[in-house]
């Protein structure tokens, strides 16, 4: 069955601060009924005139490297993604920090930091992800939040998300920050419009990574599933348990049959969670994004440090040389592993 947690509705306190009383009046309607689902789900230039977004903060410059000095940490993972919708987070609140693997970025302001990496072919956000938390394990803040460059086909109200962050869950320490999908993207009801982009929390098959409920059969993804199932060696039925078990996040006997999911890997993770796992941990699940020949080349290139993985050409092996590339479809499994990785475990 399908679970959804209601997102309070928090635009009491932008209103408060960011719009007129005379807005308040032409808004009415939309905080009595169902024209608010309309208006948070309405593109950011229009949220901003209603006053369901906050304007950035002027902020002191972050230089690059420097740990993050707020309690919230937006950690974005880009490639070709327009990145204008970051001006509008409230940067009093929160560092933003954007690993880029495309051309140079020249929307953002100074309180944005830029890490430029290599785009490792088909990495995708999972190979981003996990160089951050290698490189900021032991400076993490008490909140991190990961999405893609572009996060609103999924997440159509991420700035009011981001900028109202004391809704994250705290009990749990993990908080999706997605609802699905747009239903003019994709034509199926996949709820973003729905909830009004409020997150909704699904489950999947741990077996078919199928997402349980009245969902159709996803051929995409039981595609990606035999794919992984080659490169691994191992069933599909077996591809979560086998990843969460060979890299040490739990015993096989204790990946349940099913698993948390939240769509499109965007989500908020406190630190907490993250460090319950030692970085080793983290550094195995890189190691499975890559195949062995690609781990003997890493290896030949003798950096025990985290920016291994940020690895633009490799030492050449019987003559050849060749450029750092994860395995095919190893990033998809991630993309719905996410929560169960990060969710508390027992003891």
């Amino acid at each position: 069955m399908t679970m959804t947690r209601t997102w309070p509705c928090n635009t009491a306190s932008l209103v408060g601060a960011c719009i007129s009383v005379a807005a308040i009046f032409s808004l009415g309607s939309y905080f009595i009924d169902q024209s608010l689902e309309a208006a948070l789900a309405s593109p950011p230039s229009v949220r901003r005139r209603l006053g369901l977004i906050l304007d950035p903060k002027t902020v002191e410059k972050r230089d690059a490297g420097q740990p993050p000095t707020k309690s919230t940490e937006v950690v974005v993972a880009r490639y070709y993604e327009d990145l204008s919708w970051l001006n509008v987070l409230d940067w009093a609140k929160m560092d933003v920090t954007v690993y880029n693997k495309g051309q140079a970025v020249d929307v953002l302001g100074d309180g944005v930091e830029v890490t430029q990496l290599v785009n490792v072919p088909r990495g995708r956000e999972t190979h981003t992800y996990l160089y951050h938390i290698l490189r900021r394990y032991d400076d993490l803040p008490e909140w991190t939040v990961f999405t893609q460059g572009s996060p609103q086909t999924h997440s159509p109200i991420i700035e009011t998300l981001l900028n109202d962050s004391v809704h994250f869950d705290s009990e749990t320490g993990f908080q999706c920050l997605t609802c699905g999908y747009l239903k003019d993207y994709i034509g199926l009801p996949y709820h973003c419009d729905d909830t009004g982009g409020r997150p909704v929390d699904y489950e999947i098959n741990a077996a078919t990574y199928q997402v349980v409920g009245d969902f159709p059969f996803d051929w995409g993804v039981d595609n990606f599933m035999n794919k992984n199932s080659r490169d691994f060696g191992v069933p599909p039925s077996e591809l979560a348990e086998n990843l969460l078990s060979s890299t040490g996040v739990m015993p096989r006997e204790d990946v349940p049959a099913v698993l948390p999911f939240c769509f499109a890997a965007i989500f908020a993770v406190h630190r907490d969670n993250i460090q319950q796992h030692p970085r080793q941990v983290y550094e195995s699940l890189m190691r499975s994004l890559f195949s062995p020949t690609q781990l003997q080349m890493l290896a030949e290139g003798g950096s025990d440090s985290y920016t291994k993985w940020n690895c633009p050409w490799t030492p050449a092996i019987d003559g050849r040389e060749a450029h750092c590339e994860a395995l095919p479809k190893a990033g998809y499994l991630f993309e719905r592993l996410w929560p169960t990785i990060f969710k508390k475990q027992r003891g």
